[in-house]
């Protein structure tokens, strides 16, 4: 949005992006809500010429993308099957459970990448660059700090669920759906160092961008 009213909420665009990886950025975008296999080639050969971390951060929320495409599918099919049918498939609701939470993990460290997160200005935006830059950075802190907590407690539940599944007629391993806690947090923990270093430089620096005056 480019409106910046009292108390609105805006989502606002990385400008830590460069122009690969806004492209980038559209591409995710536009595979996982249209599903395009011939952009899939495309979306590889730019992620080539990116870092580590940011490639993870794509593939993970391309994989978010396509779970939640996928449970469009499979829930019309289980509700018609219900229904229409009066046959529903085992373990629908179940496996629905499971596969949210698995999508959000995975999209953490991208909406902070790409700055797609929900955010109230109504405070921010009367404060000096510099002080915003400040409150950036110190926001940022907590977030590494919640992702490293996510990351080490979802290492904990793995090791005790390990070897439980589901109660469903399935018996689906539950350790599958566990894993993505400790990803999503150590991605979201990495991404968030990186940010702090980059404000940080900037604080250094003074090189406070005016036109990305939006905070996370």
């Amino acid at each position: 949005m480019n409106g910046r009213g009292a108390g609105e909420i805006t989502s606002t665009p990385n400008p830590l992006l460069n122009n690969w990886e806004r492209n980038i950025e559209k591409e995710v975008i536009r595979l996982a809500t249209k599903g395009y296999f011939k952009g899939l080639n495309s979306l590889l050969c730019r992620l080539k010429k990116l870092n580590v971390l940011t490639k993870m951060n794509y593939l993970a929320a391309f994989l978010s993308g396509w779970i939640i495409l996928g449970l469009i599918f499979y829930n019309v099919y289980a509700t018609c099957a219900r229904y229409i049918f009066n046959s529903p498939p085992p373990g629908s609701t179940e496996i629905s459970t499971y596969l949210i939470p698995v999508l959000a993990f995975l999209a953490l460290a991208y909406t902070l990448e790409v700055r797609r997160h929900i955010i109230v200005d109504t405070f921010i935006t009367r404060l000096k660059m510099r002080n915003q830059f400040i409150l950036n950075a110190a926001t940022t802190i907590l977030i590494a700090i919640f992702g490293a907590i996510l990351a080490w407690k979802g290492v904990e539940l793995n090791i005790e669920k390990f070897y439980e599944r589901s109660s469903s007629e399935l018996m689906l391993p539950l350790f599958i759906f566990y894993i993505f806690v400790p990803i999503g947090g150590l991605l979201l923990f990495l991404q968030s160092i990186r940010n702090i270093k980059t404000y940080v430089l900037s604080l250094k620096r003074k090189n406070f961008d005016k036109d990305n005056n939006k905070l996370m």
